[in-house]
């Protein structure tokens, strides 16, 4: 019996690129009739994982059982004559656990923005404009190939009574080939939940006596980007060639002879496989 067993838990590239969850507090005050009081604010973070994996089991098998010849001739009495049982059987296991795992998805939170206008006088222009933005990428790559190959032959050898007065019983032997694989193979590709992405922003933008004919806006921007990609290839491949051959039982010349019987030849094969992908 042959068993293999792998786990394996993925080969990660990070990148993370984010912005500090800082703290700005702005106030703009006293800045005369027909001023223009801008306030901009741009937090981006991104994060990158790529998990790639690549597997190749080749299981190989070659068995070749043969049992001699026997010959009983030239006697007055003979026993008798037989040729021996052959028997080949191959078993082998594959287990594979894969397991691709992220800590994290998100770059990091947003800065918390505090802006007072007050007293910018009449006709003035107060503008507010924040950006947050968190990119996300997340790719598992997953290749594994398992091949087994077992190449079976089992013979029994011939069996011959001749030229005796009284011949026994020739009978050859059994054969039989037992081949049997299993593979069982789990792949995990796991990720953590959406709240785990773009903390904090909490703005808050106060205008007060900003004065006649005044514009005052806002404007805010808030993007969530996460793109997952699970890709997983999985080829199983069993080639199985089995010959099983019994002997040939000869009785001939002989005055009296015997039973004569030939042996049994059977092949079985079986194979399992067990595949399980969480994504």
């Amino acid at each position: 019996m042959k068993k293999l067993i792998i786990g394996l838990a993925s080969t990660s590239l990070l990148i993370g690129i984010s912005g500090l969850a800082s703290a700005a507090t702005i106030s703009y005050g006293t800045t005369g009739p027909g001023s223009s009081n801008t306030f901009d604010s741009t937090d981006s973070n991104s994060f990158s994982q790529f998990n790639s994996n690549s597997l190749t089991v080749q299981n190989n098998k070659s068995q070749n059982a043969n049992s001699g010849s026997a010959n009983a001739s030239g006697n007055t009495t003979s026993g008798s004559v037989a040729t021996g049982d052959t028997y080949n059987a191959a078993r082998d296991s594959t287990n594979i656990d894969l397991t691709n795992s992220s800590s994290r998805l998100g770059g990091g939170g947003f800065s918390n923005d505090f802006v007072t206008f007050d007293t910018t006088g009449p006709n003035s222009t107060n503008d507010v404009t924040i950006n947050d933005s968190n990119s996300n990428d997340l790719t598992n790559d997953n290749s594994i190939n398992v091949t087994n190959n077992t190449d079976q032959n089992a013979s029994s050898g011939d069996a011959t009574s001749s030229g005796n007065t009284r011949g026994g019983n020739v009978f050859t032997g059994d054969t039989l080939n037992s081949s049997n694989s299993s593979s069982d193979t789990r792949i995990t590709n796991s990720s953590p939940g959406y709240s785990a992405i773009g903390s904090g922003g909490n703005t808050t933008v106060r205008y007060a006596l900003t004065g006649p004919n005044s514009t005052n806006s806002t404007t805010m921007n808030r993007t969530n980007t996460t793109t997952i990609n699970n890709t997983n290839n999985l080829n199983l491949i069993n080639n199985t060639s089995q010959n099983a051959a019994s002997g040939n039982a000869r009785s001939y010349g002989n005055t009296i002879g015997g039973s004569v019987s030939t042996g049994n030849s059977s092949n079985s094969n079986s194979t399992t496989a067990n595949t399980t992908i969480h994504n």
